[in-house]
């Protein structure tokens, strides 16, 4: 019986719990004893409510039942502080082996919402980038408001969490961001909000009108001559507002150098922003009635759609 057992056993075995799955290093890092490994291959010997991966590193896991167990005798023994301290220990612990998806887990769970804010920011990217639209907007979702509100970066990664499944909500929700950028003077996050709130207003393919504002904005956002923060930021700029000119000025001189612009930068753009610009470019030429030029653009975008790894 569990009761039985010696209690650094017990300590060890209720610490763990917490985890969904443990390795020796997450076990002993989490519990500061040199014998969990072996408390829990004994336990996977006499296959004792546990299961084992055998990876490069041993990972083991409870089962469910048993863990909740676990979880109980963790919540008698233990006060909230104290096993929310646990937890922030143990996302600490997964955030340095790479298991950074569980370490926002531990930090929702310890309530600890300004450390778990800063690891959605870092791996928002990646995350929206797999398409995983869900969980990003799932894990802003559970940050209290207060923190949400007074940290922009979440709330441009929330509205890009938005920006294909709710386009109308993610727009407003980038016009919010971007005021507070431009009131922190944070340049680079005011022109990715700008981007996006054309972005929005394109996808939704209505009220076309509301793109004028925004380009006229662009140049006290931008005035030219300025660098850009990075060289990515540069072309999804250009990509944004060649989309817009295209179909609000398709006969200002400057849209096509826009186009020209975006075209020149298609390498520094990820995912479908550089398919992107070949089409404006191609509608663009369409347009004007340069037709041979059109079939070029479109060659080069079948060309891009059969490479491999590319966007959809």
């Amino acid at each position: 019986a569990f009761e039985g057992l010696d209690q650094d056993v017990q300590e060890i075995l209720v610490k763990t719990s917490i985890l969904s799955d443990i390795s020796v290093t997450l076990a002993e890092g989490l519990t500061n004893s040199p014998k969990a490994g072996e408390v829990l291959r004994s336990l996977y010997l006499v296959r004792h409510f546990i299961e084992r991966r055998d990876e490069p590193e041993l990972w083991y896991r409870y089962h469910p039942l048993f863990r909740d167990f676990l979880l109980e005798r963790l919540a008698a023994r233990y006060s909230v502080d104290e096993v929310r301290n646990l937890r922030r220990q143990a996302a600490i612990r997964l955030a340095e082996v790479g298991q950074y998806e569980e370490s926002i887990v531990q930090l929702r769970q310890a309530e600890d919402w300004t450390a778990m804010a800063g690891q959605i920011i870092a791996l928002a990217p990646a995350v929206l980038g797999q398409g995983r639209l869900a969980t990003v907007d799932e894990w802003i979702a559970a940050i209290p408001q207060p923190v949400l509100v007074e940290t922009p970066w979440l709330r441009f990664w929330h509205a890009c969490s938005r920006l294909f499944t709710d386009p109308d909500d993610a727009q407003k929700m980038f016009e919010l961001v971007f005021e507070q950028f431009v009131a922190r003077k944070d340049q680079a996050g005011a022109l990715l909000a700008w981007t996006n709130v054309l972005r929005c207003i394109l996808f939704q393919w209505r009220g076309l009108p509301r793109l004028d504002s925004w380009i006229e904005r662009f140049g006290l956002l931008h005035p030219e001559g300025t660098p850009y923060p990075n060289s990515e930021l540069e072309a999804q700029v250009a990509e944004a507002l060649a989309g817009a000119l295209v179909w609000r000025k398709p006969g200002n001189p400057e849209t096509k150098n826009w186009l020209d612009k975006a075209i020149s930068l298609t390498d520094r753009l990820t995912g479908s922003g550089a398919g992107h610009a070949i089409f404006l470019t191609e509608s663009y030429l369409v347009w004007v009635g340069n037709l041979a030029e059109a079939r070029n653009g479109q060659a080069r975008l079948l060309e891009r759609a059969s490479t491999a790894g590319a966007a959809p």
